[in-house]
């Protein structure tokens, strides 16, 4: 969670490992909300072409707005 006093919002998000990109150990990329929404089903894509493309591994996520 980032400090809600250095950006002035309490963010909220999932965490996924998405780095590096061939083998993925790190949570290093999110997807970040504050109220009402809400951060679910997140995934990072992996394939062989991703994997290549970058060193890290693109992050999709649903989230719900009221």
């Amino acid at each position: 969670m980032l400090n809600a006093h250095l950006v002035g919002t309490k963010l909220r998000g999932a965490a996924v490992r998405s780095f590096p990109s061939t083998w993925p150990v790190l949570p290093l990329d999110r997807i970040l909300t504050d109220a009402p929404g809400e951060v679910q089903d997140m995934r990072a894509i992996s394939s062989r072409d991703v994997a290549r493309a970058s060193d890290h591994l693109p992050v999709t996520a649903n989230i719900t707005v009221p």
